[in-house]
């Protein structure tokens, strides 16, 4: 089954590109790119319990999307980012980075519509 896309607020991405379309393009591209790389460098340091790379990880991420203006993946990575830092709460984070799949695969079928509708312009 394909994922839903995941509603964008590009009023950032706009603002940031002078509403040029083929800047956009090329942002929403390199995210695009970036996505599958980041997720399966969560998967290897949460695989190894590298807690604090993970952290960063998600964080360095968080900064990239932010853009596309869905506060719930981006709120869903900051919570990623604390919860790798904090020993006690570490246990958590199976279930958040089920969600960060989730998410990050609606991102994708999002942007790609994005991307399709920019192209036709």
């Amino acid at each position: 089954m394909e994922a839903q896309a995941l509603p964008l607020d590009l009023e950032q991405l706009k603002s940031l590109t002078g509403e040029d379309p083929e800047f956009m393009i090329e942002i929403l591209e390199m995210i695009e790119e970036q996505s599958p790389e980041v997720v399966e460098e969560i998967d290897i340091l949460m695989a190894r319990k590298e807690f604090e790379p993970l952290g960063r990880a998600a964080h360095k991420y968080k900064s990239s999307v932010n853009i596309l203006g869905n506060e719930t993946l981006t709120r869903l990575l900051k919570d990623i980012e604390l919860t790798a830092m904090d020993p006690g709460s570490r246990e958590a984070l199976p279930t958040m980075l089920d969600q960060f799949h989730e998410i990050t695969d609606q991102l994708l079928v999002a942007i790609k519509r994005e991307l399709a509708q920019l192209r036709a312009v």
